[in-house]
């Protein structure tokens, strides 16, 4: 059985397509627990779901794969190969095909729910936010005319809308505000009214845009920029609302057709000229950059993607390396036999990544430096307030009993009754430290000092195992609330009825 996590799965992390993970720092290669070996390229960036990793093939197969085994869960054959990098949502992936179909498979089982027919190959990768799937056509060659960015109903793939343009979207479309953005290779970046299909504004490059955009929030300007690559040699950032220019920065004519990452004040792009560049994101100077060539022309690098403080790249030399985001100091590199192209995801100690050329996908085990055993939940319950504040903006986690309550009503809407939609481990477990965090900074007590997952000395109160309460809630429903657990360790802690 396929648990779907309870933050959707897609290309470049999220829908803003920021390429931001919010994972534990991979300051350290462990090894590569598997190698999954497919009959064609792999251009598809991984997405990893539940117990799945999903992707797929210029071998004409999409494939979901065990996590933990790296086998075959379920392989499904496509009428041409694809480029496109799924989108895993609640218990569906979707993904577009050159056949010019765009897919919606059933997680567990891998039967196809529904396809739509774009007419033209789809190499773009799917966006799905407020139960709409975004997704463009066409550009997925050179010279090739015509193509539509399309906004599909998540359920049945009707149409709601599209978009056309001269050159087609071999980008996909990140979603932000309201606002769809996509680049085309007319050399436009097109901004969408989400909702109606409207075009807000378009943005002229001197070049094809092919790389994908991320959206971030600019540190000083208090407003959503827009960062995305063209054939003109530019990366451009671009304000989210009007579409101005804010800034560009030159690169001596690369060709940018990767896809950038944004985090903590700087953007990171690769280019084909062999330069991996990081640049402050409010003004696009340049912090530090790493070059690797041949003896006769420069390597490319792949879409980089961002976890806690760690860039992660791959590049036409075979290499997939680790850095310092903020100083470029490398930490560590995987070689891989040859090129890796794909873009990266992260899921706890674990990096997934496709090489391209050698036809493989690997899932490589990281880990952080040893911390102190006790400081271990309180961090994670850190790292489970940063992933709510992507999956549910609304809500205000900030370790009071009230937010404990606003988790209830959401896990009451999205999970309840059990059974209905499941919640994987990952969630339960950060669930079970936010609320482990909330008892140690609201009522006293400390985490246990060897490091298992328990609070110590709350009041009168010699143990808490707020862990295995989430995992209960999650399993039982509202008879094992989280709000009358804290009420009664509140009352046996201080006395006082809450």
């Amino acid at each position: 059985m396929a648990d779907a996590s309870a933050v959707p799965a897609m290309f470049r992390a999220n829908t803003a397509r920021d390429g931001t993970y919010r994972a534990p720092n991979p300051l350290r290669l462990v090894g590569a627990r598997w190698a999954f070996e497919t009959h064609g390229t792999v251009f598809s960036a991984p997405a990893v779901a539940g117990d799945l990793v999903c992707f797929g093939g210029r071998d004409r197969h999409v494939y979901a794969i065990d996590f933990a085994a790296g086998r075959v869960r379920w392989r499904r054959t496509l009428p041409h190969g694809t480029s496109s990098s799924p989108a895993v949502v609640a218990d569906t992936v979707y993904i577009g095909g050159e056949d010019g179909g765009c897919y919606a498979f059933d997680l567990a089982t891998g039967d196809v729910r529904w396809r739509f027919e774009a007419g033209l190959p789809i190499a773009s990768s799917p966006a799905v936010a407020d139960d709409v799937v975004y997704v463009g056509s066409g550009g997925a060659r050179p010279g090739q005319r015509g193509g539509c960015l399309y906004a599909l109903a998540r359920a049945t793939g009707h149409e709601r809308w599209r978009v056309r343009a001269s050159g087609g979207f071999y980008s996909s479309p990140a979603v932000a505000r309201g606002v769809v953005v996509c680049g085309s290779r007319d050399g436009r970046v097109y901004a969408v009214d989400a909702a109606s299909g409207q075009v807000r504004w378009t943005f002229a490059t001197g070049g094809e845009v092919l790389s994908t955009p991320a959206i971030g929030v600019s540190p000083t300007r208090d407003t959503e920029v827009v960062y995305i690559g063209s054939n003109d040699g530019r990366l451009y950032a671009l304000a989210l609302a009007t579409g101005e220019r804010l800034w560009a920065c030159e690169t001596a004519r690369a060709l940018l057709d990767a896809s950038p990452a944004v985090a903590a004040g700087v953007v990171a792009l690769g280019g084909k000229d062999g330069v991996l560049r990081v640049l402050d994101a409010d003004t696009g100077a340049e912090r530090w950059r790493v070059r690797r060539t041949t003896e006769t022309e420069p390597h490319t690098f792949s879409a980089p993607t961002v976890a806690g403080d760690v860039l992660l790249a791959g590049c036409s030399d075979g290499t997939f390396t680790a850095w310092a985001l903020q100083t470029g100091r490398q930490l560590w590199a995987f070689t891989a036999p040859t090129s890796v192209w794909t873009s990266a995801c992260v899921v706890g100690n674990a990096v997934c990544v496709g090489s391209g050329s050698d036809c493989r996908v690997y899932l490589l085990s990281t880990a952080e430096p040893d911390r102190p055993r006790p400081a271990r939940c309180a961090w994670d319950a850190a790292t489970f307030v940063a992933l709510m504040r992507d999956l549910a903006p609304a809500l205000a986690l900030d370790y009071s009993a009230d937010s404990v309550a606003a988790l209830e009503r959401f896990i009451g809407e999205r999970f309840d009754p059990p059974g209905a939609r499941s919640a994987d481990d990952r969630f339960a477990y950060g669930l079970g430290c936010y609320l482990g965090e909330v008892i140690v900074r609201t009522l006293g007590g400390t985490w246990d000092p060897a490091g298992e997952p328990c609070v110590r000395n709350v009041g009168g109160i010699e143990t808490l195992f707020p862990l295995d309460r989430a995992r209960r809630r999650l399993a039982e429903g509202p008879e094992a609330s989280l709000v009358a657990f804290l009420a009664a360790v509140t009352r046996y802690a201080t006395g006082k009825p809450r």
